[in-house]
């Protein structure tokens, strides 16, 4: 069970050092969010994973969530706006703009 959301995080003018440290930012503020009940799926680190994850122009990344409930759930629609909420702060005034999608977000 369970259903996904991503987090589309995106540089038109391509993703820099500074992006990267945006996102590290980002997953340690989603990580601070007990109360979703989220798995964050941290590829940054993982060479594979980080191919599968940033687009092939290396404008994006896809970061993705995996939440417990079904996208319809009253739960998954909290956790989407909680998300939205963290990750939209913890983007603003950088060159990083973030987008939800997914099946939480297509049900919203």
């Amino acid at each position: 069970g369970g259903s996904l959301l991503l987090v589309i995080l995106t540089n038109e003018k391509g993703l820099t050092a500074a992006d990267e440290d945006t996102y590290h930012k980002l997953i340690d503020n989603l990580r601070a969010d007990t109360q979703d009940k989220m798995q964050v799926q941290d590829f940054m680190g993982t060479p594979k994973a980080r191919e599968i994850f940033e687009s092939k122009d290396k404008k994006a990344w896809n970061l993705p969530i995996q939440l417990p409930g079904e996208a319809t759930s009253p739960e998954s629609q909290a956790a989407l706006r909680n998300i939205t909420a963290i990750a939209k702060k913890t983007v603003a005034g950088t060159t990083l703009n973030a987008y939800m999608s997914g099946p939480v977000a297509t049900v919203a």
